[in-house]
C-alpha cells in the first residue's frame, strides 16, 4: 500500500458526478480533513452503476477501474448514492470490487458485505418526523403529498418509512397516490407537481 512508499497517506473518494451540491459538498468536508492531515486525494469521478439517464454509462465508469491497493491506502464511498439505481445483489458485487482497500462508506452500514469497512451513518428520520408532527399537530394538514428519492437508494427508503410512521402514529390512512418517486434531481420537484395535477388530479394540502 502506498503508506509503505510515502509518509503521507493517499486517500480515494468515489463518487459519481461532481455537479451537484450534495457530491460538492462531500468533497469540501473531505478535502479540508485530508489536508488537516497532510494527506494526498485522489477522486475518482464517475457515474453511479444502471443510471438510466446516462447512455454512456460504461465509459463513463472506466475510471473506477484505476481504483486499486496498489495506489491507495483507503477508499471512501458514498454508498448512499450509488445505491441509486442497484438491484439486489448488484451493490455487493460492486463494493467485492475494492474489498482489499479499507472502505469507509457515506450513508449504508456495508457489515453485511465487506468486513475491512467503517461506515458513517446519517439520520434520516429525526428531523423529517418532526416536520411531520408539526404541519400535522399544528396546521392539522392530513393529505401530505410526499416527493422521495429513487425505490432503491437507503436514505430514500429510509426517510419513506418514516413518512409512513408519522401519519400511523395520528391515524392517517396511507395513500400511495400521494407518492412521487424521483432522482433528487431539480426537475423532480416540477415533474412530481405535474404528475399530481395533471394525472392523478390530486390537490394535497401540502
Amino acid at each position: 500500500m502506498n503508506n509503505k512508499k510515502n509518509k503521507r497517506i493517499t486517500i480515494g473518494l468515489q463518487i459519481p458526478a461532481l455537479n451537484n451540491i450534495y457530491s460538492r459538498m462531500i468533497l469540501k468536508g473531505i478535502h479540508s480533513s485530508l489536508s488537516k492531515l497532510d494527506a494526498n486525494l485522489i477522486i475518482f469521478s464517475g457515474e453511479t452503476p444502471n443510471n438510466p439517464w446516462m447512455s454512456m454509462h460504461y465509459q463513463e465508469s472506466v475510471i473506477y477501474d484505476l481504483i486499486n491497493s496498489n495506489n491507495l491506502d483507503a477508499l471512501i464511498l458514498p454508498t448512499a448514492m450509488f445505491s441509486n439505481f442497484c438491484k439486489e445483489g448488484e451493490l455487493e458485487n460492486w463494493i467485492d470490487k475494492f474489498s482489499d482497500i479499507p472502505i469507509v462508506s457515506l450513508g449504508m452500514d456495508l457489515s453485511k458485505y465487506c468486513e475491512n469497512q467503517s461506515s458513517l451513518l446519517i439520520d434520516n428520520g429525526s428531523g423529517l418526523e418532526d416536520l411531520i408532527n408539526h404541519l400535522i399537530e399544528t396546521h392539522n394538514y392530513k393529505n401530505i403529498a410526499y416527493l422521495g428519492g429513487s425505490k432503491e437508494n437507503q436514505d430514500a427508503i429510509e426517510r419513506l418509512e418514516t413518512y409512513k410512521k408519522v401519519l400511523s402514529e395520528h391515524q392517517i390512512e396511507f395513500n400511495p397516490t400521494n407518492i412521487y418517486y424521483g432522482n433528487f434531481a431539480y426537475s423532480d420537484g416540477k415533474a412530481c407537481v405535474k404528475e399530481f395535477l395533471d394525472n392523478r388530479n390530486l390537490m394535497p394540502e401540502v
